[in-house]
């Protein structure tokens, strides 16, 4: 997976555990997005935790490794996540695409 950079959002973790305000921001985010989702069966939308944040972000599922990670590389991404294994793919980037 290879986020779309330029529409990742973070919002406090706590907003996991109740199920009202989290799907109200799962609601926001896909309604403020809309444009880009719409006629892309390629774009998933995924989500993470990280530092105290829930993290949600636009990415493509390329299939191919080699060719995720270029593509990380050019959008300054700093890893890409491989669904096959689980495990996330460091690329050197800064993180700034996202």
């Amino acid at each position: 997976m290879v986020a779309v950079p330029g529409h990742t959002v973070h919002y406090p973790e706590e907003v996991i555990d109740d199920p009202v305000i989290f799907a109200q921001k799962f609601r926001e985010y896909l309604l403020q997005n809309r444009s880009l989702f719409e006629g892309r069966s390629d774009l998933y939308l995924g989500g993470w935790v990280n530092d105290g944040n829930l993290w949600l972000e636009p990415s493509r599922n390329i299939l191919d490794e080699q060719e995720a990670v270029q593509l990380a590389r050019e959008t300054e991404q700093i890893a890409v996540y491989n669904v096959a294994t689980g495990q996330h793919i460091s690329t050197g980037g800064t993180g700034a695409g996202g």
